[in-house]
């Protein structure tokens, strides 16, 4: 029976199309998320995270992409805002695009430099808030990573790691 459980999990998880192995290019800081971005937050900028890909992340089959950033050692650490991943160019744009077969090869991730960091879903459907972040005081790496949720099983790539020096740098704050 367990042998039937768990091949079924491994052939929905094989159903959800193909993210890619990314890598992370540059890190650069923003004032502003990109203008298709509809939020209500207040944040004091933003780290964005250039990173190529050797997947089409505008494939016809991805209807929901998202990124997810935390620090890189381990849950209990939360989970920060991350918005995207966008197409890097002049107007990044959200996606998946409909209607544009132009490829891209490289993408962003936009995390907020200071935020509230959150636990894991709990029983009562919440996600409590464990703790804040700033990234500028930060001396751990952040991870982020890609979900496609299009599926009755996630289809995630791996983590990729953001050294807290490059994190300082590109937000102009002291790297020890």
């Amino acid at each position: 029976m367990r042998f039937i459980v768990a091949s079924f999990a491994i052939l929905l998880a094989s159903c959800g199309p193909d993210l890619g192995t990314h890598q992370l290019v540059s890190a650069r800081n923003a004032s502003e998320l990109p203008a298709e971005v509809r939020h209500s937050r207040n944040d004091p900028g933003y780290v964005v995270l250039t990173f190529s890909t050797n997947a089409d992340l505008n494939d016809e089959n991805i209807n929901a992409l998202y990124a997810n950033a935390g620090a890189c050692n381990g849950a209990d650490a939360g989970r920060m805002t991350a918005f995207g991943p966008f197409t890097d160019a002049a107007v990044p744009k959200e996606l998946p695009l409909r209607g544009d077969p132009a490829p891209v090869s490289r993408y962003l991730v936009y995390i907020p430099v200071t935020g509230e960091a959150w636990g894991d879903l709990g029983k009562d459907g919440r996600t409590p808030v464990i703790g804040t972040f700033d990234l500028a005081r930060n001396t751990q790496d952040v991870c982020f990573y890609l979900e496609h949720t299009g599926y009755p099983v996630a289809t995630r790539t791996g983590m990729v790691r953001v050294a807290a020096p490059v994190l300082k740098r590109a937000i102009g704050a002291p790297v020890p």
